[in-house]
């Protein structure tokens, strides 16, 4: 056998054996019992209560001052963006997998509603963040109606103690 054609055995024969350990590592994944509905509720009402808090704790702006109204939402969202991607990490119940991911989008979409308005304030583009704003408004309701389904209330933007409610 050339060196070439044992290297290539050598890559070939420890791709085989990588591939082999990702599959029983799957497989010990997938044995791994489902968490339970109350277990899911309680890490995701704890994550949304700690962002409610932190987005709490930002300084207001001045509400005279467009500048500083622009620079305090990408702080919020900033800290909304961080819980999102703590909520995604979550691991959910396997009957609810389905229900958690169309509520985890239409969560990232009323993200990305709330970045597009930001943006078009700081451009003092009214028109289109009057747009953003209203299709967020919609995202969020959504959102909402998912979250008290789900039973992930702190998540609901008019729960105790959040800004809305």
């Amino acid at each position: 056998m050339t060196p070439r054609r044992a290297r290539r055995a050598r890559v070939v024969g420890l791709g085989l054996v990588l591939g082999l350990v990702l599959v029983i590592a799957g497989v010990g994944c997938s044995e791994r019992t489902s968490v339970t509905k109350a277990e899911y509720r309680r890490e995701v009402n704890a994550v949304c209560r700690s962002a409610r808090i932190a987005i709490t704790e930002l300084a207001p702006a001045d509400a005279a001052n467009p500048v500083a109204l622009v620079k305090s939402g990408r702080r919020a969202l900033a800290a909304q963006r961080v819980a999102a991607r703590e909520l995604a990490e979550i691991r959910a119940p396997a009957e609810s997998e389905r229900a958690v991911r169309k509520w985890l989008t239409l969560v990232g979409r009323a993200l990305d509603s709330i970045e597009a308005s930001l943006r078009a304030q700081a451009s003092i583009d009214l028109a289109a963040a009057a747009t953003a704003n209203a299709e967020g408004a919609l995202l969020v309701a959504e959102a909402d109606a998912a979250a008290r389904v789900l039973g992930v209330l702190q998540c609901v933007t008019s729960a105790p103690g959040s800004p809305r409610g």
